[in-house]
């Protein structure tokens, strides 16, 4: 019998998989009738540090602008699973305070949400990574965009 493990993006720490031999058919049982194998988690912790976010350079009032945010670990593997785990707002500008929609995880390692600008402007947003239940700025900022 072959394992094969296939990778999923998600941070999960290692799993096992037990396979259990209860009957025989045309044979006799002998020996270990139970095998565990680990599959070990190649996906280390998200880190903001690794992270980044994609916010367009322009938009426009009264259209929805897309941001993109991707999670990785301190090895730089793409970490899915983290949209419980992402936070946006806008911290200066016309739109302070927008309502952003939910974040969307596209199961790769990136995430989307958007709001819809109501005033001309320009944003600045700010994105954070829950490192063990600590907000964490995301990496490569500053983030901007110019609403006409």
């Amino acid at each position: 019998m072959t394992v094969s493990a296939v990778d999923d993006l998600l941070s999960e720490g290692s799993e096992d998989v037990v396979v259990d031999i209860d009957a025989v058919t045309n044979g006799t049982e002998d020996g270990i009738q139970t095998a565990t194998v680990t599959i070990a988690d190649d996906e280390g912790s998200p880190t903001a540090a690794s992270s980044s976010a994609s916010v367009p350079a322009t938009g426009a009032v009264d259209v929805a602008t897309t941001i993109v945010i991707t999670v990785r670990d301190a090895s730089n593997n793409l970490i899915a699973g983290q949209a419980a785990n992402l936070a946006v707002s806008i911290t200066a500008g016309p739109n302070t305070g927008a309502t952003f929609a939910a974040i969307t995880d596209n199961a790769n390692g990136t995430y989307t949400t958007s709001y819809t600008p109501a005033a001309a402007g320009v944003d600045s947003f700010a994105f954070t990574l829950s490192e063990g239940g600590t907000p964490t700025a995301i990496g490569g900022g500053p983030y901007s965009s110019t609403v006409s």
